[in-house]
């Protein structure tokens, strides 16, 4: 990745407040969907489902960055 989509992705950690930001077990989301997770530093967040909009945000542009497909 270049110098520019690593600060333009940790303005988008800091915007959605990365540091503070907590996992979750989103409600409805079945048990045998792996989590996902994203580490920045020493901060690791796992998400279990897509019910936190902030880390929504955050995963789209680092999936978009490194392109990303599954």
């Amino acid at each position: 990745m270049t110098k520019a989509q690593l600060a333009a992705l940790g303005r988008v950690a800091t915007q959605e407040r990365f540091s503070s930001m907590r996992g979750a077990m989103c409600p409805r989301t079945l048990p045998d969907i792996a989590s996902r997770f994203i580490r920045r530093g020493s901060r690791t967040v796992r998400v279990h489902g897509a019910c936190i909009a902030a880390y929504e945000r955050f995963w789209n542009a680092l999936s978009a960055a490194v392109k990303l497909s599954y």
